[in-house]
């Protein structure tokens, strides 16, 4: 996942610190919904809105990203597809609560107000933190190809033996006596982690 590694080198160089300032699209109603470009492949979506709402910069949410797939009419093809009418809108969709989860997690933290660190990069793996307060573990290769990838992420934002959760899945872990952190992403899951205590 160069191209990452290559975009966040490019946007700090070009911009230095008003990087903060840039706002992060994952569709909009100039493009294809994301859903619908990414083959609609549910782990390449849940990566791509994990990465909005943690990478360096302001979110831009696009109305109707949290509510992808909801019921017959999934709003993967129309850029601005009519929200009201005989379909109403649900709170319960798991694309809303992520969302939410990832939005408690970014106002806790302040995640505004820190900055982010590459860790791991690799063809199929990015890895970066947050401050000391979030490491995030994404991967290219979406729900399809039916595997598990582990990587050992050195130099975590954690102390050691501190105990972290994945906010997507609340999956807890232990950080090795090293710092360094063992992420499994199965079937191109991210991570997003956080100190237990923020659970």
């Amino acid at each position: 996942m160069n191209f990452l590694s290559q975009a966040f080198e490019q946007a700090a160089l070009t911009f230095g610190d008003n990087v903060k300032d840039l706002g992060i699209y994952l569709d909009n109603h100039d493009t294809d919904r994301f859903l619908s470009s990414c083959g609609k492949d549910p782990m390449k979506f849940l990566s791509g809105v994990a990465l909005q709402h943690t990478w360096i910069g302001i979110p831009v949410l696009y109305y109707g990203t949290e509510q992808e797939m909801y019921g017959s009419n999934n709003f993967a093809n129309e850029n601005a597809e009519k929200m009201w009418g005989p379909q109403s809108y649900n709170q319960s969709s798991k694309y809303y609560l992520l969302i939410k989860k990832l939005n408690q997690i970014r106002d806790k933290v302040k995640i505004d107000k820190i900055g982010q660190k590459e860790l791991k990069v690799t063809i199929d793996f990015y890895s970066y933190s947050r401050g000391n307060q979030v490491l995030v573990a994404l991967t290219n290769q979406g729900y399809y190809k039916k595997q598990q990838l582990h990587y050992i992420v050195p130099n975590s934002p954690f102390e050691s033996n501190t105990r972290i959760c994945d906010i997507l899945s609340d999956e807890c872990i232990n950080v090795n006596e090293d710092e360094s952190v063992d992420i499994y992403l199965t079937n191109g899951q991210p991570r997003v982690y956080v100190r237990e205590s923020l659970m």
